[in-house]
Protein backbone atom coordinates (compact mmCIF):
# COMPACT_ATOMS: atom_id res chain seq x y z
CA UNK A 1 0.00 0.00 0.00
CA UNK A 2 1.24 3.60 -1.03
CA UNK A 3 0.44 6.85 -0.35
CA UNK A 4 0.88 9.63 -3.04
CA UNK A 5 0.62 13.64 -1.87
CA UNK A 6 0.85 16.74 -4.30
CA UNK A 7 0.97 20.29 -2.71
CA UNK A 8 1.07 19.28 0.92
CA UNK A 9 2.85 21.86 3.03
CA UNK A 10 6.11 22.46 1.12
CA UNK A 11 5.99 18.76 -0.88
CA UNK A 12 4.87 19.57 -4.46
CA UNK A 13 4.57 15.50 -5.11
CA UNK A 14 6.09 12.45 -3.21
CA UNK A 15 5.12 8.82 -1.77
CA UNK A 16 5.98 6.70 1.05
CA UNK A 17 5.42 2.95 0.99
CA UNK A 18 3.08 2.18 4.20
CA UNK A 19 4.07 -1.77 4.15
CA UNK A 20 7.46 -1.00 5.24
CA UNK A 21 7.95 -2.07 8.95
CA UNK A 22 10.26 0.49 9.98
CA UNK A 23 10.12 4.22 8.04
CA UNK A 24 12.89 6.93 8.32
CA UNK A 25 12.29 10.69 7.23
CA UNK A 26 15.10 12.24 6.50
CA UNK A 27 15.57 15.81 4.96
CA UNK A 28 16.09 19.57 5.68
CA UNK A 29 14.13 21.57 8.03
CA UNK A 30 10.60 22.93 6.78
CA UNK A 31 10.90 20.33 3.66
CA UNK A 32 7.59 18.58 5.13
CA UNK A 33 8.17 15.62 7.05
CA UNK A 34 6.20 16.51 10.07
CA UNK A 35 3.45 16.92 7.25
CA UNK A 36 3.79 13.82 5.69
CA UNK A 37 3.96 11.95 9.35
CA UNK A 38 0.41 13.95 10.20
CA UNK A 39 -1.22 12.84 6.64
CA UNK A 40 -0.29 9.18 7.44
CA UNK A 41 -1.84 9.54 10.99
CA UNK A 42 -4.57 10.72 9.25
CA UNK A 43 -5.24 8.06 6.88
CA UNK A 44 -4.83 5.38 9.28
CA UNK A 45 -7.08 6.94 11.95
CA UNK A 46 -9.71 7.56 9.97
CA UNK A 47 -9.65 4.21 8.07
CA UNK A 48 -10.30 2.34 11.58
CA UNK A 49 -12.99 4.82 12.08
CA UNK A 50 -14.37 4.08 8.61
CA UNK A 51 -16.85 0.72 7.60
CA UNK A 52 -15.54 -0.36 4.44
CA UNK A 53 -16.00 -4.39 4.71
CA UNK A 54 -18.94 -5.89 2.17
CA UNK A 55 -19.12 -2.01 0.73
CA UNK A 56 -18.17 -1.75 -3.00
CA UNK A 57 -16.61 1.34 -3.86
CA UNK A 58 -16.70 2.40 -0.07
CA UNK A 59 -12.80 2.28 -0.28
CA UNK A 60 -12.40 4.87 -3.04
CA UNK A 61 -15.45 7.20 -1.77
CA UNK A 62 -13.20 6.46 1.63
CA UNK A 63 -9.89 8.15 -0.30
CA UNK A 64 -11.74 10.88 -2.13
CA UNK A 65 -13.26 12.19 1.49
CA UNK A 66 -9.89 11.77 2.99
CA UNK A 67 -8.36 15.29 1.96
CA UNK A 68 -11.19 17.36 3.67
CA UNK A 69 -10.20 15.11 6.83
CA UNK A 70 -6.87 15.41 6.85
CA UNK A 71 -7.07 19.54 6.52
CA UNK A 72 -9.88 18.97 9.79
CA UNK A 73 -7.38 17.20 11.52
CA UNK A 74 -5.44 20.28 11.41
CA UNK A 75 -7.78 22.29 12.79
CA UNK A 76 -7.16 24.77 9.81
CA UNK A 77 -10.00 26.00 7.28
CA UNK A 78 -10.26 24.01 3.46
CA UNK A 79 -8.58 27.24 1.94
CA UNK A 80 -5.56 27.63 3.77
CA UNK A 81 -2.60 28.42 1.98
CA UNK A 82 -0.62 25.02 3.07
CA UNK A 83 -3.11 22.96 1.25
CA UNK A 84 -3.81 25.09 -1.43
CA UNK A 85 -5.02 22.23 -4.15
CA UNK A 86 -3.88 19.65 -2.34
CA UNK A 87 -4.69 16.07 -3.82
CA UNK A 88 -4.12 12.50 -2.13
CA UNK A 89 -4.14 9.05 -3.59
CA UNK A 90 -3.66 5.91 -1.75
CA UNK A 91 -2.98 2.86 -3.80
CA UNK A 92 -3.55 -1.02 -2.62
CA UNK A 93 -1.30 -2.93 -5.69
CA UNK A 94 -1.50 -6.18 -2.72
CA UNK A 95 -4.83 -6.03 -1.15
CA UNK A 96 -3.26 -5.32 2.19
CA UNK A 97 -5.37 -4.00 5.34
CA UNK A 98 -5.17 -0.77 7.11
CA UNK A 99 -5.97 -1.50 10.24
CA UNK A 100 -3.17 -0.36 12.56
CA UNK A 101 -3.71 1.54 15.42
CA UNK A 102 -1.76 4.99 14.69
CA UNK A 103 -0.21 7.39 17.51
CA UNK A 104 1.82 10.23 17.30
CA UNK A 105 4.36 11.43 19.07
CA UNK A 106 5.32 15.17 18.19
CA UNK A 107 8.46 16.56 18.46
CA UNK A 108 7.42 18.95 20.95
CA UNK A 109 6.76 16.37 23.52
CA UNK A 110 8.72 18.16 26.39
CA UNK A 111 5.59 19.99 26.47
CA UNK A 112 2.99 17.70 27.14
CA UNK A 113 4.21 16.25 29.97
CA UNK A 114 4.28 19.20 31.59
CA UNK A 115 1.73 21.13 30.41
CA UNK A 116 -1.28 19.34 29.03
CA UNK A 117 -3.09 20.03 32.21
CA UNK A 118 -3.29 23.27 31.22
CA UNK A 119 -4.31 23.22 28.11
CA UNK A 120 -7.17 21.42 29.44
CA UNK A 121 -7.95 24.45 31.58
CA UNK A 122 -7.95 26.73 28.32
CA UNK A 123 -10.26 23.95 26.80
CA UNK A 124 -12.80 24.26 29.89
CA UNK A 125 -12.47 28.42 29.25
CA UNK A 126 -13.43 28.07 25.35
CA UNK A 127 -16.30 26.39 26.79
CA UNK A 128 -17.57 28.79 29.59
CA UNK A 129 -16.86 31.34 27.07
CA UNK A 130 -19.44 29.75 24.48
CA UNK A 131 -21.93 28.61 27.20
CA UNK A 132 -22.10 32.51 28.69
CA UNK A 133 -22.46 33.80 25.22
CA UNK A 134 -25.24 31.62 24.29
CA UNK A 135 -26.60 32.61 28.32
CA UNK A 136 -27.12 35.65 27.72
CA UNK A 137 -28.80 35.10 24.18
CA UNK A 138 -26.25 36.11 22.26
CA UNK A 139 -25.50 34.77 18.33
CA UNK A 140 -21.80 33.17 17.55
CA UNK A 141 -20.62 33.64 13.95
CA UNK A 142 -18.54 31.24 12.61
CA UNK A 143 -15.70 33.52 12.52
CA UNK A 144 -16.06 34.03 16.23
CA UNK A 145 -16.50 30.68 17.05
CA UNK A 146 -13.39 29.65 14.88
CA UNK A 147 -11.69 32.49 16.81
CA UNK A 148 -12.28 30.59 20.03
CA UNK A 149 -12.34 27.15 19.04
CA UNK A 150 -9.11 27.87 17.33
CA UNK A 151 -6.28 24.76 18.47
CA UNK A 152 -2.69 25.26 17.54
CA UNK A 153 -1.59 21.78 17.38
CA UNK A 154 -2.90 18.70 15.49
CA UNK A 155 -5.46 16.07 16.12
CA UNK A 156 -2.94 13.50 16.60
CA UNK A 157 -1.84 15.97 19.33
CA UNK A 158 -5.23 15.69 20.83
CA UNK A 159 -5.17 12.21 21.29
CA UNK A 160 -2.22 12.25 23.24
CA UNK A 161 -3.31 15.16 25.49
CA UNK A 162 -6.36 13.27 26.14
CA UNK A 163 -4.91 9.90 26.65
CA UNK A 164 -2.65 11.14 29.31
CA UNK A 165 -5.25 13.29 30.76
CA UNK A 166 -7.94 10.24 31.36
CA UNK A 167 -5.19 7.99 32.28
CA UNK A 168 -5.96 6.35 35.63
CA UNK A 169 -2.41 4.88 36.66
CA UNK A 170 -4.39 3.00 39.30
CA UNK A 171 -5.89 0.63 36.77
CA UNK A 172 -4.11 -2.53 36.12
CA UNK A 173 -6.08 -3.26 33.22
CA UNK A 174 -4.51 -0.17 31.38
CA UNK A 175 -1.20 -1.48 31.35
CA UNK A 176 -0.09 -3.47 28.10
CA UNK A 177 2.03 -6.34 29.25
CA UNK A 178 3.41 -6.79 26.33
CA UNK A 179 5.48 -3.69 26.13
CA UNK A 180 6.42 -3.80 30.12
CA UNK A 181 9.69 -4.89 29.35
CA UNK A 182 10.31 -2.39 26.83
CA UNK A 183 9.25 0.53 28.71
CA UNK A 184 11.52 -0.83 31.97
CA UNK A 185 13.89 -0.23 29.15
CA UNK A 186 13.41 3.19 28.34
CA UNK A 187 13.63 4.09 32.14
CA UNK A 188 17.07 2.40 32.58
CA UNK A 189 18.02 4.87 29.86
CA UNK A 190 17.06 7.63 31.46
CA UNK A 191 18.89 5.95 34.72
CA UNK A 192 15.43 6.18 36.96
CA UNK A 193 11.58 5.88 37.30
CA UNK A 194 8.12 7.24 35.89
CA UNK A 195 5.83 8.03 38.91
CA UNK A 196 2.25 8.48 38.20
CA UNK A 197 -0.16 9.33 40.85
CA UNK A 198 -3.76 10.10 40.56
CA UNK A 199 -6.09 11.52 43.05
CA UNK A 200 -9.68 10.25 41.64
CA UNK A 201 -12.27 12.76 41.19
CA UNK A 202 -9.55 15.27 41.87
CA UNK A 203 -7.35 16.42 39.21
CA UNK A 204 -5.46 14.44 35.92
CA UNK A 205 -2.32 12.27 36.67
CA UNK A 206 0.78 13.83 38.10
CA UNK A 207 3.80 12.44 36.90
CA UNK A 208 7.39 12.43 38.99
CA UNK A 209 10.68 11.13 38.27
CA UNK A 210 12.49 8.85 40.89
CA UNK A 211 16.35 9.47 41.09
CA UNK A 212 18.35 6.61 42.36
CA UNK A 213 18.43 8.23 45.67
CA UNK A 214 14.64 7.68 45.98
CA UNK A 215 13.94 11.47 45.52
CA UNK A 216 11.12 11.84 43.57
CA UNK A 217 10.67 15.08 41.52
CA UNK A 218 7.98 16.53 39.21
CA UNK A 219 8.23 15.94 35.25
CA UNK A 220 9.01 19.75 34.72
CA UNK A 221 11.89 19.85 37.07
CA UNK A 222 13.62 16.64 35.46
CA UNK A 223 16.04 16.62 31.93
CA UNK A 224 14.94 17.95 28.75
CA UNK A 225 15.64 13.91 28.03
CA UNK A 226 13.17 12.73 30.65
CA UNK A 227 10.45 14.69 29.31
CA UNK A 228 10.79 13.51 26.26
CA UNK A 229 11.09 10.22 27.06
CA UNK A 230 8.51 10.01 29.15
CA UNK A 231 5.41 10.12 26.39
CA UNK A 232 7.43 7.31 24.73
CA UNK A 233 6.86 5.60 28.32
CA UNK A 234 3.08 5.83 28.61
CA UNK A 235 2.56 5.27 25.12
CA UNK A 236 4.85 1.65 25.59
CA UNK A 237 3.08 1.05 29.35
CA UNK A 238 -0.51 2.24 28.60
CA UNK A 239 -1.76 3.63 25.43
CA UNK A 240 -0.30 0.97 22.67
CA UNK A 241 -2.20 -2.42 21.92
CA UNK A 242 -1.29 -5.64 21.63
CA UNK A 243 -0.37 -5.93 18.02
CA UNK A 244 -0.77 -3.78 14.64
CA UNK A 245 0.45 -0.70 15.97
CA UNK A 246 2.03 2.09 14.04
CA UNK A 247 3.65 4.47 16.14
CA UNK A 248 5.01 7.75 14.44
CA UNK A 249 7.61 9.53 16.76
CA UNK A 250 9.18 13.16 15.67
CA UNK A 251 13.15 13.41 16.03
CA UNK A 252 13.26 10.92 18.84
CA UNK A 253 16.88 11.82 19.54
CA UNK A 254 15.96 15.31 20.34
CA UNK A 255 18.21 16.33 23.70
CA UNK A 256 19.56 12.52 24.23
CA UNK A 257 23.23 11.56 24.07
CA UNK A 258 24.47 9.41 21.25
CA UNK A 259 24.62 6.28 24.16
CA UNK A 260 20.98 7.15 24.68
CA UNK A 261 20.12 7.73 20.97
CA UNK A 262 21.62 4.08 20.18
CA UNK A 263 19.58 2.87 22.75
CA UNK A 264 16.55 3.97 21.73
CA UNK A 265 17.24 3.34 18.28
CA UNK A 266 17.37 -0.49 19.66
CA UNK A 267 14.08 -0.10 21.27
CA UNK A 268 12.10 1.09 18.32
CA UNK A 269 13.17 -1.78 16.35
CA UNK A 270 12.42 -4.04 19.32
CA UNK A 271 9.11 -2.33 18.95
CA UNK A 272 8.87 -3.05 15.20
CA UNK A 273 10.27 -6.49 15.30
CA UNK A 274 6.76 -7.54 17.48
CA UNK A 275 3.50 -8.11 17.16
CA UNK A 276 3.04 -7.04 13.52
CA UNK A 277 3.74 -3.13 14.35
CA UNK A 278 5.56 -0.34 12.53
CA UNK A 279 7.49 2.28 13.14
CA UNK A 280 8.11 5.76 11.61
CA UNK A 281 10.82 8.21 12.51
CA UNK A 282 11.53 11.71 11.31
CA UNK A 283 14.79 12.83 12.67
CA UNK A 284 18.10 14.85 11.78
CA UNK A 285 20.86 12.90 13.25
CA UNK A 286 23.11 10.90 11.39
CA UNK A 287 24.41 9.22 13.90
CA UNK A 288 20.65 7.84 15.00
CA UNK A 289 20.50 7.09 11.44
CA UNK A 290 23.81 4.83 11.67
CA UNK A 291 22.28 3.31 14.17
CA UNK A 292 19.35 1.82 12.41
CA UNK A 293 22.02 1.43 9.78
CA UNK A 294 23.29 -1.52 11.38
CA UNK A 295 19.85 -3.21 11.67
CA UNK A 296 19.44 -3.20 8.39
CA UNK A 297 22.85 -4.50 7.93
CA UNK A 298 22.05 -7.19 10.80
CA UNK A 299 18.54 -8.25 9.08
CA UNK A 300 20.64 -9.02 5.95
CA UNK A 301 23.03 -11.50 7.72
CA UNK A 302 20.38 -12.94 10.00
CA UNK A 303 18.38 -13.86 7.18
CA UNK A 304 21.24 -15.08 5.58
CA UNK A 305 21.67 -17.62 8.07
CA UNK A 306 25.06 -16.09 9.12
CA UNK A 307 27.09 -16.59 11.97
CA UNK A 308 27.20 -13.65 14.70
CA UNK A 309 30.04 -13.04 17.31
CA UNK A 310 28.75 -13.28 20.84
CA UNK A 311 29.47 -9.93 21.68
CA UNK A 312 27.50 -8.82 18.55
CA UNK A 313 24.45 -10.48 19.04
CA UNK A 314 24.54 -9.34 22.81
CA UNK A 315 24.93 -5.75 22.13
CA UNK A 316 22.25 -6.06 19.15
CA UNK A 317 19.64 -9.07 19.73
CA UNK A 318 19.47 -8.58 23.31
CA UNK A 319 15.89 -8.79 24.39
CA UNK A 320 14.69 -10.01 20.91
CA UNK A 321 13.42 -13.49 21.03
CA UNK A 322 13.40 -13.78 17.36
CA UNK A 323 14.67 -10.92 14.93
CA UNK A 324 12.35 -11.35 11.93
CA UNK A 325 12.91 -8.32 10.15
CA UNK A 326 14.28 -8.25 6.48
CA UNK A 327 16.36 -5.71 4.38
CA UNK A 328 13.08 -4.61 2.46
CA UNK A 329 11.16 -3.62 5.93
CA UNK A 330 12.80 -1.07 6.44
CA UNK A 331 12.33 2.38 4.20
CA UNK A 332 13.97 6.12 3.93
CA UNK A 333 12.79 8.75 2.34
CA UNK A 334 14.84 11.92 1.96
CA UNK A 335 12.74 15.83 1.79
CA UNK A 336 14.28 18.31 -0.41
CA UNK A 337 11.95 20.90 0.12
CA UNK A 338 9.91 20.06 -2.53
CA UNK A 339 9.78 16.15 -3.69
CA UNK A 340 10.17 12.89 -1.36
CA UNK A 341 12.49 10.74 -2.92
CA UNK A 342 13.39 6.99 -1.55
CA UNK A 343 16.69 6.29 -0.80
CA UNK A 344 17.57 2.80 -1.56
CA UNK A 345 18.75 -0.08 1.03
CA UNK A 346 20.97 -2.44 0.30
CA UNK A 347 22.45 -5.21 2.66
CA UNK A 348 25.47 -2.62 3.53
CA UNK A 349 22.60 -0.05 4.84
CA UNK A 350 21.53 2.91 3.38
CA UNK A 351 23.71 5.59 1.83
CA UNK A 352 22.30 8.79 3.62
CA UNK A 353 23.35 10.91 0.67
CA UNK A 354 22.74 14.66 2.52
CA UNK A 355 23.91 13.44 5.88
CA UNK A 356 27.40 11.86 4.37
CA UNK A 357 27.81 15.66 2.01
CA UNK A 358 27.80 17.68 5.32
CA UNK A 359 30.07 15.90 7.12
CA UNK A 360 32.68 15.50 4.27
CA UNK A 361 31.98 19.33 3.79
CA UNK A 362 32.61 20.24 7.52
CA UNK A 363 35.79 17.47 7.87
CA UNK A 364 37.26 19.18 4.86
CA UNK A 365 37.13 22.53 6.38
CA UNK A 366 38.43 20.86 9.66
CA UNK A 367 41.53 19.76 7.75
CA UNK A 368 41.83 23.53 6.09
CA UNK A 369 41.60 24.82 9.84
CA UNK A 370 44.31 22.83 10.65
CA UNK A 371 46.78 22.74 7.55
CA UNK A 372 46.40 26.90 8.53
CA UNK A 373 47.54 26.23 12.21
CA UNK A 374 50.31 23.80 10.93
CA UNK A 375 51.26 26.73 8.56
CA UNK A 376 51.26 29.17 11.01
CA UNK A 377 53.15 27.34 13.45
CA UNK A 378 55.67 26.85 11.58
CA UNK A 379 56.33 30.63 10.44
CA UNK A 380 56.68 31.26 14.04
CA UNK A 381 59.29 28.32 14.99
Amino acid sequence: MKISVKNLGPIKSGTVNLDERFTIFVGYNNSGKTYMANTIWSFYHHYLKTDLENNNGAFQQFAEALPAKIIDDYFVVPTHHSFKNFNLKITDNEGNNAFYKPYFLPASRIFYPSFYKYIFQVKKNEVDTIEEILRRGEEINKTELSEILHKPYHQSANHLMDDTFMLDPTNPKRVRKEYTDLALELERIVEGQFILKSVAGIGPVQIYKQLKNGEEIPIHLASSSDNQLVTLFLYLKYFSLKNQNLLIIDEPEENLHPNHQAALAKLLVQFANRNNNKVIVTTHSSFFTDCINNYIRLAHLTNEGAELPDDIREEMLSGMEDYSLKGEDFGVYFFDGEQIKQYRTQKYGVYFEDFVKAEVDMKDMRDRLNSIIHQNEAVHV
